[in-house]
């Protein structure tokens, strides 16, 4: 299977592919046959309606839930077990909460790194998890994140909760990941951001894939050179609808 996988979608083995991957809560189908690729330093943006599946394919590729069926693969390597996951993903979930009695300096360990003063983290050790705002939570969630040096960073929704300024310093943080060769998949909830920072996208609705690829292409595909995210999400979306209501 991963050698037709490699031969079909690109030259060298991608760091990170999914297959086909499916979840099912019951008897309701959660998502259905999910393919997607990333290579070495890429950021994938996961875009889509609420509802769509976003969290759900993260909490699977992460093994916090169990696939009905599909594979994963990190550097070639397929993921079967938790504890494969665990070595191969840093993941930052959407909700997680920072426990409130306990000081940042004990999360963060006695190291001061550049990561924590790339996102004002520093200033912060001395307040417990309770003292902090939902951005500054997210920024040292962030550190946590990152800190761990997977091959691949899977964060949920990590940028809503920041004004322009602090979003900039952020996408920037993340960039820098990146181009040191992590892979990162990340959702993302306004357009306009996923531009910015996103080599491709995967846009996701009723639990399937309704398109992947970079930017430029979906633009080609969709709309046109010009047409902004948003146009692109839209009209990928009613081609979806469509395609839906058509008789069979």
């Amino acid at each position: 299977m991963w050698a037709t996988l490699r031969a079909a979608m690109t030259p060298t083995p991608p760091k990170l592919a999914l297959v086909d991957l499916a979840v099912r809560r019951g008897p309701r189908t959660v998502l259905e046959r999910v393919t997607f690729h990333a290579g070495a330093g890429e950021i994938v943006a996961v875009l889509g309606p609420n509802g769509g599946g976003k969290t759900t394919l993260l909490e699977a590729m992460v093994g916090v839930l169990p696939r009905a069926h599909g594979r994963i693969f990190v550097g070639g390597r397929s993921l079967t077990t938790f504890r494969a996951c665990a070595t191969a993903f840093a993941y930052m979930p959407d909700e997680a909460s920072l426990p409130d009695e306990v000081a940042i300096d004990t999360l963060l360990g006695p190291e001061r790194s550049p990561l924590e003063e790339s996102l004002g983290v520093t200033a912060l050790r001395g307040a417990r998890g309770s003292e902090l705002s939902r951005g500054e939570a997210k920024r040292v969630w962030l550190v946590l994140t990152l800190a761990q040096e997977r091959p691949v960073v899977v964060l949920d929704e990590p940028f809503g909760a920041f004004d322009p300024l602090q979003l900039d310093d952020v996408l920037d943080v993340v960039r820098r990941r990146a181009r040191a060769g992590q892979t990162v998949v990340v959702t993302i909830h306004q357009m306009s951001t996923a531009e910015r920072i996103a080599d491709r996208v995967v846009l996701l609705a009723n639990g399937s894939v309704a398109a992947a690829g970079a930017l430029d292409v979906l633009h080609r595909e969709y709309g046109s050179p010009t047409a902004s995210a948003d146009d692109v999400f839209r009209a990928v979306l009613a081609r979806t609808h469509e395609a839906v209501r058509a008789p069979t």
